[in-house]
């Protein structure tokens, strides 16, 4: 009986934790010369390494033009 209770209250802890409002970022990456990349992600340093990665390699640091992060949201 006590392991369904434990069971239980780590179950419960999990999804308070799963659905707060800030659980994922959306972040947008954009060049000078039009290239840009966005990305989604639980930590915010990852969602703007991908968005940056995605922009570098849709022609974001040609010429000079380098990429940068234009916007991050909790999503």
């Amino acid at each position: 009986m006590s392991r369904f209770f434990l069971a239980a209250l780590i179950g419960m802890t999990i999804a308070a934790t799963a659905s707060t409002s800030a659980s994922a970022y959306h972040c947008l990456a954009r060049s000078p010369n039009g290239a840009s990349g966005a990305a989604f992600g639980v930590l915010l340093v990852r969602a703007q390494n991908i968005a940056m990665r995605r922009c570098i390699f849709a022609g974001g640091n040609l010429n000079g033009a380098f990429c940068h992060i234009a916007y991050c949201r909790p999503y």
